[in-house]
């Protein structure tokens, strides 16, 4: 979305590092559930695709690896949010024809 107004992009930042952070937790209790689950009791080991024994492990590996991306994006992204808050944005009307601010 983009904002309607320059100064809804702070909000709209804010939203962004929300869902983000939200996303890496969702990633990393994934990744942890499948790091425990127990073949034979949780799942009955694996189609033809798989090796038999991997594809729990693999998936925890690529959540985890996807959960430290996230993380990283959320780093930057708290950083555009930082430094969209200096900025001294119009409102819906534009500069401010008289002078005042």
């Amino acid at each position: 979305m983009i904002p309607k107004s320059p100064f809804d992009s702070y909000t709209l930042l804010g939203e962004l590092v929300a869902t983000v952070d939200d996303l890496e937790q969702v990633c990393r209790q994934l990744g942890a559930w499948h790091s425990r689950v127990v073949d034979g009791t949780h799942y009955a080991g694996e189609d033809s695709r798989g090796d038999g024994a991997t594809g729990t492990v693999t998936a925890a590996a690529e959540l985890e690896r996807a959960a430290a991306a996230l993380d990283a994006a959320a780093e930057a992204l708290r950083q555009a949010h930082s430094a969209n808050g200096v900025v001294r944005w119009f409102d819906e009307d534009g500069p401010h024809k008289d002078g005042d601010e």
